[in-house]
């Protein structure tokens, strides 16, 4: 036999029962828990969407087509989790604004671009897509309406899937949006990291100085992408940074091998890898070059790789013959400088512990700590500091076309 407790009247009370009647019992009672909970918009997923100044999500209703689980994925703030579209397929949602909205937008977080996607208040056209390919973008609403329905098509041949949806209110779009601008056509500095966050752990201050105290034209390059939270957080770390120009983001795989010569040969041979850089180079015409330790700060094979293709691109990026059709496309194309981390000869000091009032008072590398906060996956196993070891404001100059640094405290000493 089973005890069933129960209240009645404030009164704790129980039943003698069989195990099959239990049993059915209790499906029943799960069963309209859960349907319950479903029934709550925003539920519990809206518990985590605080915490964002303008953000007015929780006191907007929206609905999804899909189960609870969706709805609770693009609310959840983690940007791992998505709504999947299959391909071929579109889906909707409905957002029921909060009756004192006046002023506000939209705030999409992507975790894989939809074919195109469209924003109607009933019949009429509110917002649609372009041709950016930016992951986060804001769609600025100019007045309430009484319901807004979001049409998202998936491609022929992939899905697609929204990661995150966020509400804001208010005349401006908050800080923490994003308002991406294209890819600059032309740079003064171009950083190339292996993967998102080694810009911080390893190149310290140089994307914040550079981008804000000396206002250097500045184009961002990673090699590889490991998957759409890793994408969202580098992109809101660059963003809290102050770096308003999309990055360009590699197509190769994030993968983990025992020696250089296997991974370049997953990623299709060092004539492709280099082929890559050097049509970079061409295309955006930076004037100094920075990126990773020849070593691979702790051997790691990626950052190796990095470094030997940005000093290949280095010496050939100006070379009519290597790889003819970047340069056909582009023009061929010198660099001033090259400097590699902890590169051990014509070697520099950087000082990034300076305060300076256009950051808020804060330092070049203390800005770049906070932006590393926002790569919440890769806590557990970095942190700014932890990285002392790799002083990430020591480097070396392995290619110049200025001659060689004498006060060697800026990558743009010689270069105009």
């Amino acid at each position: 036999m089973f005890i069933q407790l129960f209240y009645m009247e404030g009164r704790l009370c129980y039943n003698l029962c069989s195990k099959g009647e239990f049993m059915k019992r209790f499906s029943t009672f799960l069963l309209s828990l859960l349907l319950f909970v479903s029934s709550l918009p925003l539920f519990s997923a809206l518990a985590a969407a605080g915490g964002y100044e303008g953000d007015i999500t929780r006191k907007c209703l929206v609905k999804i087509e899909g189960s609870a689980k969706s709805k609770e994925m693009i609310f959840d703030r983690m940007y791992k989790s998505f709504w999947r579209i299959e391909k071929k397929h579109t889906r909707s949602l409905t957002i029921k604004l909060s009756k004192d909205f006046s002023k506000g937008g939209l705030y999409l977080c992507w975790a894989e671009k939809p074919e195109s996607w469209k924003l109607y208040s009933g019949k009429e056209l509110v917002a649609e897509s372009d041709d950016k390919g930016f992951h986060h973008e804001y769609v600025p609403l100019e007045q309430n309406y009484d319901e807004l329905r979001l049409e998202i098509k998936a491609g022929e041949k992939r899905y697609c899937g929204l990661s995150e949806l966020f509400i804001t209110e208010g005349e401006e779009p908050p800080k923490w949006v994003q308002r991406w601008e294209p890819t600059l056509e032309k740079a003064d500095i171009m950083v190339v990291a292996a993967h998102p966050d080694d810009e911080l752990l390893f190149m310290g201050g140089t994307i914040p100085y550079y981008a804000n105290i000396e206002k250097r034209p500045m184009v961002i390059c990673y090699l590889t992408m490991a998957n759409n939270m890793r994408r969202s957080e580098m992109l809101n770390g660059l963003w809290r940074m102050g770096v308003k120009n999309y990055p360009v983001i590699g197509h190769f795989r994030d993968i983990s091998t025992r020696n250089k010569a296997t991974l370049y040969q997953k990623w299709g041979g060092k004539n492709k890898v280099n082929a890559f850089m050097v049509e970079l180079f061409r295309k955006y015409q930076p004037k100094v070059v920075v990126s990773h330790d020849v070593n691979g700060e702790y051997g790691h094979r990626a950052h190796m790789i990095a470094a030997e293709v940005v000093q290949f691109a280095a010496k050939n990026s100006g070379k009519e013959g290597v790889f003819k059709a970047s340069a056909e496309k582009y023009g061929t194309h010198e660099i001033s400088k090259l400097y590699l981390h902890l590169y051990s000869k014509n070697k520099i000091q950087l000082n990034w512990q300076e305060k300076y009032e256009e950051l808020d008072g804060l330092s070049p590398l203390e800005l770049a700590g906070l932006a590393f906060k926002l790569h919440r996956s890769q806590q557990k196993n970095h942190y700014m500091g932890k990285n002392r070891l790799y002083n990430t404001e020591a480097f070396g100059l392995a290619y110049t076309s200025v001659g060689a640094d004498e006060k060697k405290n800026n990558f743009f000493e010689n270069v105009e």
